[in-house]
């Protein structure tokens, strides 16, 4: 495992190349590809959080750990970079959120239509 839930370190996992299946309580939450980051609510939280989700290596996973310690270091010496990874990061949730609506939407919708059928 990459990540088990509950884990309460703050590391966030960029997937360089693999895939990797996030479970929670047991069922797929999500397939993660390379570019994709896993531990993002744990990062940003500023307490200990903890993961939600077990994150397992379906195949051969590369992922680069990306620390606070590092993120704090880039904010103090390269205030511009830090600026773009925390854009990078926004962007990634947001895409992130609008495939979650985009699948509430959908079950509210298959649930709805199997009620009047």
């Amino acid at each position: 495992s990459i990540l088990v839930a509950g884990n309460t370190d703050r590391n966030m996992y960029y997937i360089v190349s693999g895939s990797v299946r996030c479970e929670r309580d047991g069922k797929l939450v999500d397939e993660m590809r390379p570019g994709n980051v896993i531990g993002v609510r744990a990062f940003l939280h500023s307490g200990n959080a903890g993961s939600r989700v077990t994150a397992i290596a379906q195949s051969q996973t590369t992922c680069m750990i990306i620390t606070p310690k590092v993120v704090n270091m880039l904010e103090q010496h390269e205030p511009k970079h830090a600026a773009r990874f925390y854009r990078g990061l926004a962007l990634a949730v947001a895409v992130r959120l609008h495939h979650a609506l985009a699948n509430v939407y959908t079950l509210g919708k298959t649930q709805a239509e199997q009620k009047n059928a």
